[in-house]
């Protein structure tokens, strides 16, 4: 989205990140996939995490509030955060 929106590039390791997502341990979680139908499919559901993942605040954030990815356009990709924990 940076390139394409604002004309620069990132340099953000998500390699790094990706290493870093095994600290992400589920609590609790209640996730499903969901067929709708026409190709349309996706997770839902909620779940709690606990680990070191300070680190994924500020993307999180940011797909919280833009909602990128696929279907996006048609309301899907959309999560919210609850930070009452």
């Amino acid at each position: 989205m940076a390139y394409y929106y604002a004309g620069c590039e990132t340099d953000l390791d998500f390699k790094w990140l990706a290493m870093r997502s095994e600290s992400a341990i589920p609590v609790q979680e209640e996730f499903r996939w969901v067929e709708w139908g026409k190709g349309v499919s996706g997770v839902v559901g909620a779940g709690t995490f606990a680990g070191e993942i300070v680190e994924f605040h500020p993307f999180l954030l940011a797909g919280e509030y833009v909602h990128a990815g696929k279907g996006a356009a048609f309301g899907l990709g959309r999560f919210h955060l609850d930070r009452t924990l």
